[in-house]
């Protein structure tokens, strides 16, 4: 990749994720126009990154300033996961029904139930 300016070290952000999982399961949403992370009520392009902790699902939102950044960036980020040891299950949605179900799959429970509710309800 070219010399891309990274919205975030991978680093930390790999070593939290990690650290917080209390399995090897990873999700990657597809790239999508979410609201902005920030609280600014303004709409970005990102991806969410979907781990469980302690407390269940958990996740990250990743934002950057245009679409191909967006898209760099997670393709990256799955590239340096994937070099992680012990390996780690990476799991790439294809949209957010499917990431919702992966989601209700790997972890079961009353969370992850209401968003797949909400998911399927909106699509329908």
């Amino acid at each position: 990749m070219k010399d891309m300016m990274k919205p975030f070290d991978f680093d930390v952000l790999i070593e939290s994720l990690v650290a917080q999982a209390v399995d090897s399961q990873i999700v990657f949403s597809p790239v999508m126009w979410l609201p902005a992370s920030d609280g600014s009520g303004d709409e970005t392009w990102g991806f969410i990154i979907a781990t469980a902790d302690t407390d269940g699902l958990r996740g990250d939102q990743i934002d950057a300033w245009n679409y191909e950044t967006t898209v760099e960036t997670r393709a990256e980020l799955i590239k340096e996961l994937s070099l992680c040891r012990p390996s780690l299950v990476l799991h790439d949605a294809r949209d957010v029904l499917h990431m919702v179900k992966i989601w209700q799959t790997l972890w079961p429970g009353e969370l992850t139930d209401r968003i797949c509710e909400v998911a399927d309800g909106a699509l329908h």
